[in-house]
């Protein structure tokens, strides 16, 4: 079955489907969730509100070709459709404003705190962005083909060129500015990670094709963190 599927966190029970193909990772907030993907067609992209309760269709917006999951910020949806990130309206789906195009594709969605996005571009670029408009704040040379992880005073990327070194692995840049303050290289023939770094407890977590579990670094609090 292709779609979204909701389940029962206690029982494991099946809730409700919601057919939508190619459908990624959702967004939730309040007693909705947000998911985009394709039409039956498989070419109409489309951005939809669901309601958490019963899966049952709230609103539908047409996109050109969903990128990735979209990401709830502010009090607003940030989508990524074939390259550019645009701001929508959670209450309808209305677009509300482009926040720039970067290349024909995003791979992976932005992440975001206090009200700015950082993401990656496939001409390895790390950019931040205001989502208010749409300025950009800083931009850094650097890959984040596996994502990124928001921390109080830095940021860490994961993927297949550092900007100093342009080795696969992971680095930690200032929110602020995007300065770079440490990498960490991958070792091993072909080796890079597999999944976004996540930041808890003061270290970064990760994997890698090179690494037999889950390996933990240095010393970046959260953004939780006090």
């Amino acid at each position: 079955e292709t779609g979204l599927i909701a389940y029962d966190a206690t029982t494991g029970d099946r809730l409700w489907g919601h057919p939508t193909l190619a459908a990624r990772t959702t967004a939730i907030d309040d007693d909705r969730v947000y998911v985009t993907g394709y039409l039956q067609d498989g070419n109409t992209g489309v951005l939809r509100a669901l309601s958490t309760a019963d899966g049952s269709l709230l609103w539908e917006t047409e996109l050109d070709h969903p990128d990735t999951e979209p990401v709830v910020a502010n009090d607003e949806l940030l989508v990524t459709d074939q390259g550019t990130l645009a701001v929508h309206d959670p209450a309808d789906g209305t677009r509300v404003r482009s926040l720039g195009t970067f290349g024909d594709r995003l791979g992976t969605p932005p992440a975001v705190s206090n009200g700015t996005a950082f993401l990656g571009t496939r001409s390895q670029e790390i950019v931040a962005l205001s989502i208010d408009d749409g300025a950009t704040i800083w931009q850094q040379s650097g890959s984040a083909t596996r994502g990124i992880s928001v921390g109080r005073e830095s940021i860490v990327i994961s993927g297949e060129s550092l900007p100093e070194a342009s080795l696969a692995g992971l680095a930690a840049l200032d929110r602020s500015d995007g300065t770079v303050q440490w990498e960490h290289q991958i070792e091993g023939f072909d080796a890079y990670p597999s999944t976004a770094p996540v930041l808890a407890d003061g270290a970064v977590y990760y994997t890698s094709n090179a690494s037999s579990g889950v390996v933990a670094l240095g010393d970046v609090p959260s953004d939780n963190d006090e």
